[in-house]
């Protein structure tokens, strides 16, 4: 891309999911190790009745998928379903931490509240 600039081959992916409202990627994480793309997003309501939700997805074996129109996670979780603390903030990003067992990914995202202060959490998780 670097190199190329403007005839770089860049392509956009349609991202498929099962929630009712559209979602928007705000982060991307991948670990070459496991083939794995994580991403954080948030639903964008559609009515003022409608509040915002994140999530946390997981795409495997990311890279043989690269050439597909469309993409359909293998994994999207309700962060507050994992995170209760995450109540009542949007998340705004996610990445890697070290792996402390075999099997187990540490991730850490950051959340942003109504009064725009940012938080951070670390998690351990097993798929």
């Amino acid at each position: 891309f670097w190199t190329k600039g403007a005839t770089a081959d860049l392509r956009i992916i349609k991202l498929n999911s099962d929630v009712k409202q559209p979602i928007r990627v705000s982060g991307l994480e991948y670990d070459a190790a496991e083939d794995l793309l994580l991403f954080s997003a948030s639903s964008v309501p559609t009515s003022s009745n409608e509040s915002v939700e994140s999530y946390i997805g997981l795409i495997e074996n990311i890279s043989s998928k690269l050439k597909q129109p469309s993409i359909r996670p293998d994994y999207l979780l309700p962060i507050y379903d994992i995170m209760p603390d995450m109540k009542g903030k949007q998340l705004q990003s996610i990445c890697l931490g070290k792996q402390k067992n075999s099997g187990e990914t540490i991730i850490h995202v950051c959340g942003i509240d109504a009064n725009n202060r940012c938080y951070v959490y670390r998690f351990g998780m097993r798929r």
